[in-house]
């Protein structure tokens, strides 16, 4: 999608310094809308059984390596990696999203030994909410992979901000999500102004998005007050920084 205020950014070969794709400049505002599609679509990813969750990583595998040739040479021109490593990197991280894929289906919980015999301890693991990932330029499509795949199989949306300078493999791959069944707002991708987008992706989806659902799940009111006031001199301390791209805030 383009910007609201219309900016954009080029993405060059690095051999020769050509223009391939003219992206959208993205910014913080773009961030927080990811984060928000991301935590509307949590609720139904979340329920949706692992074996759904599978079947559709599953599609998304199939359509990588159907697409292997395309995404490769996109990859070459923007990082400048040779062809054949492009290709292997391919493989790689299709591998990663199989893999993911069929561990979906292999999360299980535990029963645990009580302390006495009144009582049953029981281990159960669940979605805990959106996940922000940050990728490096060198590999642009691996890189992705390992981090998103797991999060998607095991229930959680992922907002990811590729490199920059290589943002073409990441909107590749998540255009090939969609296609292959992803709910909108189970992957989102956004890229260009970096510094702004990966600090509010840190400091807000991590120590707010994040956070904020452990301590609403049940949660006791110490609990709450505990924590809250950790997550207030966290916001503080990063306000605190030398940076004038965002300033956070905890209200109520």
């Amino acid at each position: 999608a383009s910007a609201p205020d219309g900016s954009s950014y080029e993405v060059t070969n690095p051999a020769d310094g050509s223009r391939i794709a003219t992206v959208a400049r993205r910014g913080a505002d773009a961030a927080r809308a990811a984060g928000a599609a991301a935590h509307a679509a949590f609720p139904a990813w979340a329920a949706l059984p692992a074996k759904g969750r599978c079947a559709a990583l599953r599609r998304w595998h199939d359509l990588i390596l159907d697409s292997a040739e395309d995404l490769a040479a996109i990859m070459t021109a923007e990082c400048g990696k040779p062809l054949a490593e492009a290709k292997a990197e391919i493989a790689a991280g299709a591998a990663s999203v199989e893999w993911f894929a069929e561990q979906a289906r292999r999360v299980q919980g535990d029963v645990l030994e009580p302390p006495s015999r009144d009582r049953r301890l029981l281990v159960l693991r669940q979605p805990v909410g959106v996940v922000a990932a940050i990728t490096p330029w060198n590999f642009p499509m691996s890189m992705v992979t390992r981090k998103v795949a797991p999060a998607l199989a095991a229930g959680c949306p992922v907002v990811l901000k590729p490199a920059e300078a290589t943002p073409l493999t990441a909107l590749a791959l998540a255009e090939l999500a969609a296609r292959a069944g992803l709910p909108d707002g189970a992957l989102n991708v956004v890229s260009g102004d970096a510094p702004a987008i990966g600090e509010l992706l840190f400091y807000c989806f991590w120590l707010v998005l994040f956070v904020w659902e452990l301590v609403c799940r049940g949660a006791g009111a110490r609990a709450r007050f505990v924590l809250c006031r950790c997550l207030s001199l966290l916001i503080a301390a990063a306000n605190a920084l030398p940076s004038p791209t965002s300033r956070l805030s905890l209200s109520n």
